[in-house]
């Protein structure tokens, strides 16, 4: 039988975004640290900007925002995963569940955040349409288009 996993190779983490070395983080603006248990809106406003590079709506209050700004105080902020990682989980749920208004916001802000380059979602969109589908990789690959272009003229 063939084994899968050649644990006498593992893969060499020292460039990763979790790392404290600086030196060989190539993204042009590296992760902020963020609140591990935000308390206060001003926070919650904080990671909202950190995770989608834009202001939260100003009223929180209403129960669906509530509920929205919960997923950035509560999932966004846990140890564990780099917020790449998240990224490109949160872009691959999104693409696959066919949430097309929702799709560009995500890349618009995994490339103006440095998450991601064009070439690593134009990867990500190769890898998408092997897993999830042509139509899933295809409305991907437009949204990616959409976003470097609209990047590159501001």
């Amino acid at each position: 039988m063939t084994e899968l996993h050649d644990h006498n190779h593992s893969p060499d983490h020292s460039n990763s975004p979790n790392s404290n070395s600086n030196s060989s983080d190539h993204r042009p603006n590296p992760e902020p640290a963020m609140p591990t248990n935000p308390t206060s809106s001003d926070e919650v406003r904080q990671i909202w900007r950190d995770v989608m590079a834009n202001e939260a709506p100003e009223d929180l209050s209403d129960p669906y925002m509530q509920f929205t700004a919960g997923v950035f105080k509560n999932v966004w902020t846990r140890p564990g995963l780099t917020r790449k990682e998240r990224r490109l989980i949160s872009l691959t749920a999104i693409a696959t569940r066919g949430s097309a208004e929702a799709l560009p916001h995500h890349i618009r802000a995994a490339l103006e955040l440095g998450d991601l380059t064009k070439d690593e979602l134009l990867e990500w969109v190769v890898h998408l349409a092997h897993y999830a589908g042509w139509p899933a990789s295809a409305e991907s690959y437009i949204a990616v288009q959409t976003a470097t272009a609209q990047a590159a003229q501001e």
